[in-house]
């Protein structure tokens, strides 16, 4: 990739303090002769690296040898796929890559503003096999992940708060959390935000619902077996299944009368 004032050569070079060293190409990102590495940063974006003869810094961040178009690539690629297969496509290792996410994110964090943010979703998901999990937190308005943290008990409720109140938050400004049915989860709601109501997300009330439906089909399929393999006729959608079938349900109510 050629950059603005960037010269072509044969050999990509970086003059350093008089001395000259060869950069290796990272992916498709070629790099060109230089200047050299400036003792300041560059005044428009305020990072340190490598000058072009036009002046213009394009250099990655904190000593990284990567361009900052290179380093913009990476956050958007990893938006859509693990750092582990971005590592495989630019050929470079992903401890590399894992020090320019955590370098963007901590940065875009120290300037996040939580003061306007009245509700809250929170879910937990597996981290990696085994029982470890994260919890999410959720902006419910503008969809902005707020927070995540290790765990699925009450305290993750609790560092939540914290960092709430970090980045300008007011915890009594929450009036809205959506979580599931966990006790911990209700607990810990209790505790750090009292002033918010608490919603049950939709997926987790049908599910118990769904439950309690199949486990009376199955006691009642003990003296009626025309309930077996009925189980989905109780739980889709009338509209998602044939009209022959849609009558069924209503047959064996009739019949249980």
């Amino acid at each position: 990739m050629i950059f603005p004032g960037a010269v072509c050569s044969p050999v990509p070079v970086v003059a350093k303090r008089d001395a000259v060293h060869t950069i290796p190409r990272v992916a498709a990102f070629e790099l060109f002769p230089a200047r050299g590495l400036s003792d300041s940063p560059c005044s428009p974006c305020g990072l340190w690296g490598l000058w072009h003869q036009d002046g213009r810094g394009s250099m990655g961040s904190f000593g990284e040898r990567f361009y900052v178009v290179f380093e913009a690539l990476i956050m958007m690629m990893a938006k859509a796929m693990p750092v582990k297969s971005i590592a495989n496509i630019v050929k470079e290792h992903d401890t590399r890559l894992w020090r320019v996410l955590n370098h963007y994110v901590h940065e875009s964090r120290q300037e996040s503003d939580f003061s306007a943010v009245t509700e809250v979703g929170v879910d937990e998901t597996s981290s990696k096999r085994g029982h470890n999990y994260v919890s999410l937190f959720v902006d419910m308005k503008s969809s902005q992940v707020l927070f995540a943290t290790e765990g699925k008990d009450a305290s993750t409720l609790e560092r939540f708060n914290a960092d709430l109140e970090a980045h300008l938050g007011d915890p009594s400004n929450i009036r809205e959390v959506c979580c599931d049915m966990s006790p911990a989860f209700i607990s810990g709601v209790e505790k750090h935000f009292p002033e918010a109501h608490l919603t049950f997300d939709k997926f987790h009330v049908l599910k118990i619902i769904n439950e309690a439906v199949d486990e009376v089909r199955c006691q009642e399929q003990q003296s009626r077996p025309e309930l077996k393999r009925t189980r989905y006729i109780w739980l889709k959608r009338t509209q998602k299944i044939s009209r022959r079938i849609r009558q069924q349900p209503w047959r064996l109510s009739r019949s249980r009368s």
